[in-house]
């Protein structure tokens, strides 16, 4: 049986109800752990960020604020990616020329 509260319930409060009830703790954490362990991998950068943006729901603790979000995003990002675009913010208008 669970506690009835009168008036207002708060969106937190909701959110574990509605999660214990729907979602259980063994999937909850199965999917945590999928987020700490998402990199892009072969994964195109629009699919990285719907698998993070959506995994990310199961780990708030992990992304509480802007900054956590913004690095642990960076962390996973491919190697080669990175590389690209570290050579871009080097030389962004470097021609290559054949002869």
């Amino acid at each position: 049986m669970r506690l009835v509260i009168e008036g207002q319930i708060t969106w937190g409060y909701f959110n574990m109800d509605f999660l214990d009830r729907f979602f259980h703790l063994e999937q909850r954490e199965r999917k945590m752990q999928e987020f700490v362990i998402l990199r892009q991998g072969g994964m195109n950068m629009k699919k990285y960020s719907i698998n993070f943006i959506q995994l990310s729901k199961h780990a708030p603790s992990m992304v509480e604020d802007s900054r956590a979000k913004i690095n642990k995003f960076a962390m996973g990002i491919s190697d080669l990616v990175v590389y690209q675009y570290r050579l871009s913010i080097f030389i962004p208008s470097m021609y290559v020329l054949v002869s």
